[in-house]
């Protein structure tokens, strides 16, 4: 069983860059999910309601936040300093805290998206995991929705597919961390995995929403709901929630890459 995948996503919502090795640290993969984009309530927004985010490349190098794609040139801002006045923002229930990159970054992605919105970066004011979602004392995510990793095996995947006309790709699901596991589901019973000396502890397992069906290339919903409504009925068969995937918390700093191995450590 082996790592097939790694995916960042340095904007919330953003394309995913496909890595082949990633430094790990405490809050994820570095500067996953760290920058976001707010509307004029100070409200983060996703992909959920504006799918064209899903078209933009992001990066983060030299202390710059670098975006392009869907129609956008490469553009460059450099981050916010630390030492700068911070605002309070709601993550849907959350409220997390960020710095606001400069004003042409700003005017940039309200031009875009044909609005008031301004990018948000989250600094070293990363916030702390739920415990009623699995997190424990000094647990610490960015702008993630809930876990700082997401762990997807393809032969859940694979399964899932035999359900649907039209099949999903991993992207479907903006993973972290692909895997390629023995069988169909194992991940839900994993509660500790090891990779390349790194240990990830199970946060909990992901439950899906509306945006698994909104395709990552065309940006178009599915109007059938798939492939949610596909997870849904199959959970319903062992009266489960609609998850698919799970989300982990870091034990340890360190790098992990393509062709990793895993080994589960602690089950359910």
């Amino acid at each position: 069983m082996k790592v097939e995948q790694l995916y960042t996503y340095h904007l919330k919502s953003g394309r995913g860059r496909n890595l082949t090795s990633v430094e790990i640290n405490g809050t994820g993969f570095l500067n996953d999910r760290t920058i976001a984009i707010i509307d004029a309530d100070n409200k983060v927004i996703t992909g959920r309601d504006y799918p064209q985010l899903l078209g933009l490349n992001s990066d983060i190098r030299d202390n710059e936040f670098v975006l392009s794609g869907n129609g956008l040139d490469t553009h460059r801002f450099v981050l916010p300093e630390l030492n700068q006045e911070t605002i309070a923002v709601r993550l849907f229930r959350n409220t997390v805290i960020g710095y606001l990159l400069k004003k042409e970054a700003n005017e940039l992605i309200s031009d875009f998206l044909q609005g008031n919105f301004r990018f948000v970066y989250v600094g070293n004011s990363f916030r702390p995991l739920l415990k009623s979602r699995g997190g424990k004392e000094g647990d610490t995510t960015g702008y993630a929705d809930s876990s700082p990793v997401h762990l997807i095996n393809l032969k859940t995947l694979q399964y899932l597919n035999t359900n649907l006309k039209e099949k999903v790709t991993s992207r479907h699901f903006r993973p972290n961390i692909v895997v390629d596991g023995n069988e169909a589901f194992e991940e839900d019973s994993w509660a500790l995995i090891e990779i390349n000396g790194i240990r990830f502890r199970l946060q909990e397992k992901t439950q899906r929403c509306i945006f698994t069906t909104i395709d990552p290339n065309t940006f178009r919903k599915s109007e059938e709901l798939q492939p949610l409504s596909s997870i849904a009925a199959i959970r319903a068969k062992s009266l489960q929630r609609p998850t698919f995937g799970i989300g982990l918390v870091p034990n340890e700093n360190g790098i992990i890459a393509v062709e990793d191995k895993i080994k589960v450590i602690e089950t359910l």
